[in-house]
């Protein structure tokens, strides 16, 4: 059974990648229970965390979207529909992508 994905905040981040500077990537990732390559790639990121202060992850880029305009519409359509206080359902949201 595959161990469940666990989502470290930036201030335990920075906290493994100031013990890995002062010995090793090993040590760290020992002492708490994670991976030695998510030390080494906290430290290759440490510009970036250390530049996101009081925010629990950095920023992604995400996926693009493949029709920009059509998402756009879409979510306009759905913000819409809440406001008057209707269900937006995912049926009715493929219906109008079809249509």
């Amino acid at each position: 059974m595959a161990s469940k994905k666990r989502n470290f905040d930036v201030a335990f981040k920075l906290n493994v990648v100031e013990e890995a500077m002062k010995t090793s990537n090993r040590a760290p990732a020992k002492k708490f229970s994670i991976d030695e390559a998510s030390v080494y790639y906290w430290r290759k990121q440490k510009d970036k965390l250390q530049s996101t202060p009081g925010k629990k992850r950095l920023p992604r880029a995400g996926r693009k979207a493949k029709l920009p305009n059509m998402e756009e519409q879409l979510a306009s359509w759905i913000i819409e529909l809440r406001s008057k206080n209707c269900r937006v359902t995912r049926a009715a949201i493929e219906f109008t992508i079809k249509n």
